[in-house]
């Protein structure tokens, strides 16, 4: 049986878009944001340039904001299964290194995007302080639920959970900056100096 004429259209425009997404996360990873023009784009996908404006009224602008909205979902999945996996009898200091190790893993997939957005001056003019904020904030939460979480069952004292959980925020910042500089992040990468790390803030909690 042959496809109803208006959905296969809709599957057509729905690839092309895909298409679309897939050449532009390649373009901007290898080239950057700025060295990445529309005509580039369309030349890689042998499309018109009206074409990619129709999925795309606002150009390469508009198409690395959804390129960045997806990243960010897939980041917060991941995120959201790692807590929903539970933690049965895990000390505090267990679920954070496999939290840090998660968290880098992580990074190190999105860190083009992420040197782009910390090293272009033209996409931070549009990715908005808010938009950043929503995303740290998102951070912080998590973490801050991990370490209540240790408060409940008594394993860490009462401590100011959302202070404490900046304090972690501050330090996976830390790799992602020198990360995005292409500085080597010795503690991050070095799992036993990872760990040194945790132990030390956990046991400040105790």
């Amino acid at each position: 049986m042959s496809k109803n004429p208006a959905n296969l259209r809709r599957e057509q425009a729905e690839a092309t878009r895909r298409r679309l997404i897939e050449t532009g996360k390649r373009a901007f990873s290898e080239n950057g944001y700025h060295e990445t023009s529309v005509r580039v784009l369309s030349r890689e996908l042998d499309i018109s340039e009206s074409l990619l404006y129709h999925h795309f009224p606002a150009g390469k602008k508009e198409l690395f904001f959804e390129i960045l909205k997806e990243e960010l979902s897939v980041i917060y999945a991941k995120l959201d299964e790692f807590e929903k996996a539970g933690f049965g009898n895990l000390t505090l200091e267990e679920i954070l290194d496999s939290a840090f190790a998660l968290l880098c893993d992580t990074v190190s997939k999105h860190i083009d995007t992420i040197r782009i957005i910390l090293m272009e001056r033209e996409v931070r003019e549009f990715v908005s302080k808010q938009d950043m904020s929503s995303f740290l904030c998102r951070f912080s939460c998590w973490f801050e639920k991990l370490i209540n979480r240790s408060v409940k069952i008594g394993e860490i004292r009462n401590i100011d959970c959302a202070a404490a959980a900046f304090t972690l925020k501050s330090v996976f910042l830390n790799y992602i900056f020198i990360n995005a500089l292409g500085i080597e992040p010795e503690f991050m990468i070095d799992s036993e100096k990872c760990r040194r790390i945790i132990s030390y803030h956990v046991g400040l909690w105790k």
